[in-house]
């Protein structure tokens, strides 16, 4: 139980800076990664991936 509390506090960081530069919301990130440790991984290159293609979109649409 200690090993988990610790590596959800270090992950949580971590996910915070990377949500951040990645243009995400990165309070979302920093609570969930407190929560889920290192479980968020999967979830968050998928998100990112997500929000990624949806800001290619809009650029796109942008250019007309």
């Amino acid at each position: 139980m200690l090993l988990w509390a610790v590596l959800a506090l270090m992950s949580a960081p971590f996910f915070y800076l990377e949500a951040m530069k990645a243009g995400m919301k990165p309070e979302r990130w920093l609570l969930k990664g407190l929560l889920l440790g290192p479980l968020l991984w999967p979830l968050f290159q998928v998100e990112r991936q997500l929000h990624r293609r949806a800001q290619q979109k809009y650029a796109a649409s942008l250019e007309g």
